[in-house]
């Protein structure tokens, strides 16, 4: 395999990261479209960082479910700690 293909299938995997990382974001829920945007932007801008630190983001999140008898310690929801992280304040 010469240098040529190995390059293109490296670009080939950032293009499909970045790519998994913006279908991730814009189908979560509980963030503003400025927020959606920005980290759409986010991942475009540094492809392979912005990729991961969006994609972890959301499986984190996704991952922690409240418990269901009511006796979480945050005084935070889900929507407003993410509104936190992401600098949509307000």
């Amino acid at each position: 395999m010469d240098w040529i293909a190995i390059g293109l299938l490296g670009i080939a995997f950032l293009v499909l990261l970045n790519v998994h990382a913006t279908v991730t974001a814009s189908k979560a829920s509980g963030f503003s479209k400025s927020q959606i945007r920005n980290q759409i932007i986010l991942v475009w801008i540094l492809p392979v960082v912005g990729a991961l630190i969006v994609i972890i983001f959301h499986r984190s999140a996704d991952d922690e479910d409240p418990p269901d008898d009511g006796s979480n310690s945050s005084d935070m929801n889900d929507a407003q700690l993410r509104s936190y992280w992401w600098g949509a304040r307000g």
